[in-house]
């Protein structure tokens, strides 16, 4: 049986796409450790780029 979303189907390799980028974006332990010190460092402006392409994928699916 496929997946429905306000009662039609929907591809379910689109939302095993979007489960696992909602899923990353929301992992607790993706970030950089130095975020609180020195949240403008090239580290932690790098790591929070690649977090919010999970949350901009999600929503783009």
């Amino acid at each position: 049986m496929r997946p429905k979303i306000l009662g039609k189907p929907i591809d379910p390799h689109l939302l095993y796409r979007a489960k696992r980028s909602i899923v990353m974006w929301h992992e607790h332990t993706w970030g950089a450790w130095c975020s609180i010190s020195d949240p403008d460092a090239h580290f932690t402006t790098d790591q929070w780029r690649v977090k919010k392409a999970f949350a901009d994928s999600a929503s783009g699916i």
